[in-house]
């Protein structure tokens, strides 16, 4: 239905709504629609107003300013529990190499004056968010990265020499494609290494950091990291006679291989009828550059595979290394030079077996100077880069007026999400856990009929429920002190089936019982029905049906015990999960 129409009947639902005075059940609360649906009529309490709760991330309907329409810009997303979860669990993960490395944290604002993000990412500029001026204040944007801040963050404080990671948003003007993960609203995780050190220590750390993340990632797999050289590309540029007005505007064309074809086969005429979307006719025919060049430079982007075999590969190309007319190193030789090294060094940090070495591989932003790099998985689900970066030994003299040499790496945790959510939904049964409680404290009430109760007797009864629930906050308490996460249910005497449906539902893996209420006993076979102070501790939620079976077997603890015992239970469950993550890593090390 067009945005007409679906103003249209919201209006006629709102006036009968007020016209009756009452408030129809599609008013009293947002109704959930699909893209296109009229939204549902207005409450009672404000007639001229339409709601609607639409059900994907798509363009809201063009309507009034007085229509509510409850849904998030286009290109953005609300995060619900289970997906935050596994966020939190991502960037621990992230986090915790990070720290390793040696990194500190920093931040920076959220937006940054207009001057400092343009002219830094060439083609992509177009992408950056600017805000609107408020009456003589300078312009300022979104922060399309974390790199160009970084940058900016240097200057700022006179800084020479710093390993930092940032973990925040960024924004960017692009066409979402919510399923593919690019968003206009997104999460960067940044880990880069600034100042002056001998060649290729940095770049290799760098490397190896996003190794790390990549393999204690759960649900990645496989993957593999295409790498190349700035140098070394704009060298290889130069040797097949792209002009150096061209250099970026190729390079952002060569960039685009690993997701269009080289050469349809069809002319510049015939391309341009048929709107083709290349490399090569992008080359030539949007940016002007020679066909004979365009084809002798489509010869050496398609050279990949295992990084030493391609360096043999390019010394055999007839003068691609050769030393310039005055003698001095080429770019393409210095490239080379230097990826040399950084090869033996990813060896000696087991991670060169990740690289290929690609010619294609161009990056498009124009800070790059030296290595760049771009991590994908290599299964049939692949969804695109997932960690990518390079060095920038130019971006930080910008700012400072002095050169900050620097390389880093991007991790893309919303592609990274995605793919962890659907592994841990497979792993779990369709169910991610949302919640950190390790503990469900319950009870099992007494059953009696308040029917049959006298006065005294229904007053005992309420006095019980009310021991029982202040004995559950205590021990809830004593669990939280011990650094334990614990729950109760709220409520005098909660049903002992919803407290364990609950507890399910929650994916909580112990429960801690109760012995007795007041003095009423859990069961007459059980022995803590003389003493309260003795509770059972359950492995796992037990199923309503099997409770009686289930509570003969649970660990009888004092309940004074019961926080040092959850803590040895949890951290032996802790080390030994850690243990069978470990399993793979230790075993290919192993075989290596």
């Amino acid at each position: 239905m067009n945005a007409h129409k679906a103003k249209k009947k919201a209006e006629e639902a709102a006036k009968k709504a007020a016209k009756q005075g009452v408030t129809p059940a599609s008013a009293a609360a947002p109704a959930k629609v699909a893209k296109g649906a009229a939204p549902a009529a207005a409450s009672a309490a404000a007639p001229a107003a339409a709601i609607a709760v639409l059900a994907d991330g798509d363009d809201a309907p063009l309507v009034d300013d007085d229509t509510l329409i409850a849904q998030v810009p286009r290109g953005t997303r609300d995060t619900l529990p289970e997906s935050m979860a596994i966020r939190k669990k991502a960037f621990n993960i992230i986090e915790g190499v990070f720290q390793r490395h040696g990194a500190v944290a920093i931040d920076t604002p959220v937006f940054e004056r207009w001057k400092t993000l343009m002219g830094k990412y060439g083609e992509d500029s177009k992408l950056i968010f600017d805000l609107a001026l408020q009456g003589g204040e300078e312009r300022c944007s979104l922060r399309y990265d974390l790199t160009v801040p970084f940058a900016r963050f240097i200057a700022s404080h006179g800084i020479s020499n710093i390993k930092r990671y940032h973990i925040a948003r960024v924004y960017r003007r692009d066409q979402p494609v919510m399923s593919r993960g690019r968003f206009r609203e997104f999460y960067q995780c940044d880990f880069d290494i600034a100042g002056v050190y001998p060649l290729m220590f940095a770049d290799s750390d760098a490397i190896k950091a996003m190794c790390e993340i990549l393999d204690a990632l759960p649900g990645i797999g496989p993957f593999a990291i295409r790498l190349n050289h700035r140098k070394l590309l704009d060298g290889m540029m130069t040797r097949c006679g792209v002009p150096d007005d061209k250099l970026r505007p190729i390079c952002s064309a060569i960039d685009k291989l690993d997701k269009e074809a080289w050469w349809c086969g069809a002319t510049n005429e015939a391309a341009a009828k048929a709107n083709c979307t290349c490399v090569k006719h992008e080359m030539t025919r949007l940016k002007g550059l020679h066909e004979a060049v365009a084809d002798k430079l489509g010869e050496l982007v398609k050279i990949k595979g295992e990084p030493r075999g391609v360096m043999a590969k390019l010394r055999a190309v007839e003068g691609f290394a050769a030393p310039n007319a005055d003698g001095t190193e080429s770019l393409a030789g210095e490239g080379m030079r230097e990826l040399e090294v950084l090869f033996t060094y990813l060896e000696a940090l087991n991670c060169l077996e990740r690289i290929c070495f690609d010619l294609s591989l161009a990056r498009g932003l124009d800070y790059y100077t030296g290595v760049i790099y771009e991590a994908g998985q290599t299964g049939p689900s692949a969804v695109g880069s997932i960690a990518a970066g390079g060095r920038y030994d130019g971006l930080v003299g910008m700012f400072a007026g002095r050169k900050v040499p620097a390389v880093g790496v991007s991790i893309g945790i919303e592609r990274i999400l995605t793919i962890m959510e659907e592994a841990e939904r497979q792993r779990a049964e369709g169910k991610v856990r949302a919640k950190a409680t390790q503990v469900l404290v319950t009870s099992i009430p007494l059953k009696a009929d308040p029917a049959a109760m006298g006065p005294e007797a229904e007053a005992a009864a309420t006095a019980a429920a009310e021991a029982d629930a202040i004995t559950r906050m205590r021990v809830t308490a004593s669990l939280w002190n011990a650094g334990l996460a614990a729950e109760y249910r709220f409520g005098l005497a909660p049903g002992w089936t919803t407290q364990v449906k609950d507890a399910a539902a929650d994916g909580v893996p112990y429960l801690l019982v109760l012995g007795a209420i007041g003095s009423g006993a859990v069961t007459a076979k059980d022995d803590t029905a003389s003493n309260p102070g003795f509770g059972r501790i359950y492995k796992r939620v037990m199923d309503p049906a099997e409770r009686n079976k289930g509570h003969q077997l649970g660990e009888l603890v004092k309940l004074e015990d019961a926080p040092k015992r959850l803590k040895e239970i949890l951290d032996a469950e802790a080390a030994a999960e850690l243990q069978q993550q470990a399993a793979p890593a230790a075993a290919a090390a192993a075989q290596a």
